[in-house]
Parts: C-alpha cells; structure tokens; sequence
C-alpha cells in the first residue's frame, strides 16, 4: 500500500479503530459487508502470494480522493543589453541554493516556435536585401520574400504525408507572411522554410550565434520541424536565443554576451579582457523588417501578453508538443530577454507560452521602469513603405510587388474549397488577407476555419471536410392566401348571347396572358429557399448551393 500526503478513503466509521501506537484497525466485517470497497485482482496464471494471497486488493476511484500536490516548473531567463552584449540578469532556476547549481539559461531546450524568425522568416528577409529573387515554383509567395509575400495554410505533403498540423484546427487559406508570424502559423512557417533551404537556415542560425545546431548523424537538425518548429535535436540556450533575437534589435549587428568587460590585476594590468565580437551578420533593413514584424507580434498578435505598458517590445511566443516547453524572447529599444518555463524531465505544464509571456511582461514592467528606453532603429535608407492592393507593409526598395498573387478555387456546386475532383470550380477572392480575427494563444473560439469539398472529395484525411452537420433543408413556404377573397356566387341563367355590331377591337386574350403564373426569374425575398407555388423554367439566380462563412469579412485586429 502506498500512501499520499492529503488523500482519503471513504470507509464507514463502524469498521474502523484505532490501536495503542495509532494505527488504523479495519474490522474483518467490513470485508464482507455491502461497504466494502475493495477489489482483489487475481494474480497472473494464478500464482499465491505471501501469506496465501492469490490478488491484489483495488480500490476504485470512487471510493477515494488524492489531493495531489501542484508541480511547480523550473524555469530560466537572460536580460541582455543587444548593443552591447552585457548580461544584465541571469536566472538559472527558481528555489535554488549554495554553489555550483546547474544553471538552466545556459542549457539547450526544444524552442518551439520562437525557432520561426531565426529559422525561417529571417533567413528568407535576408535573401531578399541580398537581391536573390525567392526562386522556388509557388506563384504566391511573388518574386520576393516581402511582409506581403502571399502563403497559402492549406494542407501540405512533406515526406509522403500531410504534415505539419496547426495549433488550430483546420486551415485558414491565404495569408501574409506577417500574419503568419503574427499568428504562429505551423504550415505556413514550413512552406517558406522549405523554400528557403536548410542551407540558408543553418547558416543563418550560426551567423546569429547558435551553437547547438546538429548538422551530421543519423539525427540532425536538417529539417523542417527542426529548422522551422523548433523541434531540434538539442534545443536552444536562453542566453543564445536572447543574444540572437537582439540582432533584430540592433541593425543586423551581432554581439556576443559577455558576463564582464575586463578583469586586471591590482597593478591595472588587464588579466581577462571581456571585449564581445560585434558582427553585421544581417542587412539592416532585412532586420528592421524582422523587428517591426515582432512588434505586431506582440501588438496584435497572439504574443500580446508579452506587452508592457509605455513600452514598444518586439517578440514571439514559442510553446513544445503537450506543453513540455513554454517560451517568450524579446526586444525592448535597449534590452532583451528570453524566458523558458518548464520541468528538469518532460512533465506536461498546464500553461504554454501565455505564461512565458506574461512572466517577460512583469519582470520588464519592472526592469523598464524609470529607464529611458529610447526607440528601435531608424528606418534605414534601404527600406519604404509602400501600398500593395490595399496592403500597407515595409519593403526592401526594390522588393515591393505590383500585385498579390493570390485566391482559393472553390467548388461551385458546395461552396467549399475545391478538391482535384470537382467538376466546376472558380476563383473566389472574398476571404481577404486582413480578415483574420485575432487569437489567443490557446484560444480557438473566433478562428476561421476552411474546408474542403465533401461532395467530391477523394480522401478527407488530405483534404479535411467541415465535421458539423449541415443544416437541414429548407421546406417550402406554402402559397400566402389572397388579399381579398369573395364568395363564389351562385351562376344564374344563361341568355342568349347577341351578336355585336362590329369587332371588340384591341381587347386582351385571356387566353395567351399567362397572367402574372410565374416565369422564374424573380427569386421573390428568400432566393434560393422559396420555391414557390410556378416555379417556371428558370430555378432563379441563386440555387442556394453557397454554406455562407466562405467571406469571414475584415474585422479589425484587435490587441
């Protein structure tokens, strides 16, 4: 028997005792009463046990409550000033004392999607202030990688199957690559890291000052769901992770963290000499874009718990499969900091990258206070701002497209996005590329969700199909009684008719007027649904095949 501090078993009080030395006496009645809660378990192939038990005794669930303890996670953080590489804070757990402690800051865990901007959207910036065209066959994303270049979430086949999955359900159809990074899109950070390369990814990483990229053996990072989701084969240090997002931060240049800036001997002469290596590892433009995309990130995106009050942060939330890692990195105008949250062993948390955000937000509301923060770089000469199709975004000059390529193929005949299986399709434009509403990290309630086709559809797995039920259909109204209806008179006498002078001349034949009997054309005040009492020929401009929902309208992002 094992016992748990604040649990308790539910047993009638005329069983129980108690003897001399405290100990609890449990009558022999009670195991044969209609009270007893316990369950023997026969042994397997029917072994006896010590002193001629042939089970186990189980108590059901039922009968008993655990108060079970709450596991409280460790975590780790590093303030870094990105100018000048200092660390001006570093915590390598929580609750711990003496001296030679192991110092989780300086410890690789799995990032999650923090991984996107250093993996992924950086690197494909980059390449664009570089001059090199995207070069890859996907019409959408445009002949640069821009904010504005267009990414289709939809199913994508990597490795002989669809993967990744999002953290929502379902797919949302194209986007930007702004709104991609604002909402934390899984597909659509694997399409542009495919794009791109593991080449330019790693060496991107590596000019950034991670150290913990594996690029040989069986198991290595060269991979999408290494490069792009943060699933590495080590992981990431807080202290590189913060070192590298600071670049976004400080004009492309890179600076090493430093502990100390010299340690001399008490005659002056120098003994450790702390001076960080500064590199332009990024054009300042590619990282002004990058930046400013992290502040919409945080401004209105699902980083936003990571804000802080008077004070412009740029950042990204990053949370592991079950929870396992919960992660915040940001830029303020002067520092950045990364926050992990986790366990030691992999025990799933109750919170994601919520709470990593919201922890960054107190400690910086702290740290900022009362410290002239300044501004983020200037907008360097090799960037404007520019309007494509109603679309406001920076661009390296020279980068910005005419148009956006973009536009989903629906099925006519169910509204939903088409399959390579349906007849007639066309090019529906209504799910425009400002229309998502904001999310929550976590929180799928105001989400919009795409399906495909399920009239043509060759495999649902592929090409996933709304799981509500559709609505019932509509019954026919039936004819609305006339205005004025008379009684029918009673038929009198018939005369003979009298032959007229001369023609009637210009009158009407009641016979060729059909009378106001209905030709179809006029869909009445529910088109689609009444199919009235002559339906005529023409069933009506509008056969009432269109669900709705295919235009989620352009709701304005909130914070």
């Amino acid at each position: 028997m094992y016992i748990v501090k604040g649990g308790k078993i539910d047993i009638p009080s005329q069983y129980k005792t108690m003897d001399a030395d405290g100990n609890l006496i449990l009558s022999p009645d009670f195991f044969s009463s209609a009270d007893n809660i316990f369950t023997i378990i026969p042994f397997e192939d029917g072994k006896v046990g010590a002193n001629g038990a042939t089970g186990q005794y189980w108590i059901d669930s039922s009968h008993f409550t655990l108060a079970q303890p709450v596991i409280q996670p460790q975590g780790a953080t590093v303030i870094l000033e990105h100018a000048t590489g200092q660390v001006k804070a570093m915590i390598g757990g929580r609750g711990i004392e003496g001296s030679m402690q192991y110092n989780r800051a300086l410890s690789p865990r799995q990032p999650g999607s923090t991984m996107k901007p250093l993996g992924v959207y950086g690197p494909a910036l980059e390449k664009s202030a570089e001059g090199l065209p995207v070069a890859y066959p996907e019409e959408s994303f445009g002949e640069y990688w821009t904010p504005a270049s267009v990414i289709y979430d939809e199913p994508f086949e990597y490795g002989g199957r669809v993967w990744p999955k999002n953290w929502y359900p379902g797919y949302r159809g194209p986007t930007t690559l702004r709104k991609a990074v604002e909402q934390s899109m899984n597909v659509c950070a694997v399409r542009v890291q495919v794009a791109v390369g593991n080449k330019r990814s790693v060496d991107f990483l590596k000019a950034l000052g991670i150290t913990t990229v594996v690029e040989s053996g069986t198991i290595n990072d060269l991979n999408p769901a290494a490069l792009a989701l943060g699933g590495m084969t080590q992981g990431l240090k807080p202290i590189e992770s913060a070192s590298a997002y600071g670049t976004f931060a400080n004009a492309g240049v890179h600076v090493d963290p430093i502990g100390y800036t010299k340690v001399v001997y008490r005659n002056g002469d120098v003994l450790l000499d702390g001076t960080p290596n500064e590199t332009q590892v990024m054009d300042p433009g590619a990282a002004f874009i990058m930046n400013d995309i992290l502040r919409t990130t945080v401004a209105y995106g699902i980083a936003h718990p990571g804000a802080v009050k008077g004070v412009t942060v740029a950042g990204k939330t990053g949370t592991t499969s079950e929870n396992l890692d919960a992660w915040f990195v940001g830029n303020t105008p002067k520092y950045t900091a990364a926050v992990w949250i986790g366990n030691d062993v992999s025990i799933q948390m109750s919170a994601g990258s919520a709470a990593a955000a919201a922890l960054y937000s107190k400690m910086m509301t702290r740290v900022c206070e009362g410290d002239d923060q300044g501004e983020f770089p200037a907008m360097p000469d090799n960037v404007e701002k520019g309007y494509v199709d109603g679309i406001s975004d920076y661009f390296i000059k020279g980068t910005k497209p005419d148009h956006l390529t973009y536009g989903e193929l629906i099925c006519v005949e169910s509204g939903y996005l088409a399959t390579p299986l349906c007849p007639v399709t066309e090019m529906h434009y209504a799910y425009g590329l400002n229309g998502m509403t904001n999310i929550l990290d976590g929180n799928n309630d105001t989400q919009d969700v795409i399906w495909y086709c399920p009239i043509h559809n060759p495999d649902p797995v592929k090409y996933p199909i709304d799981p509500s039920p559709p609505p019932p259909p509509s019954k026919p109204k039936p004819e609305p009684p006339a205005e004025n209806p008379t009684k029918p008179t009673k038929p009198t006498t018939p005369t003979t008719p009298t032959k007229p002078d001369k023609p009637p001349g210009g009158g009407t034949d009641p016979g060729t007027d059909p009378g106001g009997g209905g030709d179809g054309t006029d869909p009445g005040t529910d088109p689609g649904t009444d199919p009235g009492t002559d339906p005529g020929t023409d069933p009506g401009t509008d056969p009432g095949t269109d669900p709705g929902g295919t235009d989620p309208g352009t709701p304005p992002i909130s914070p």
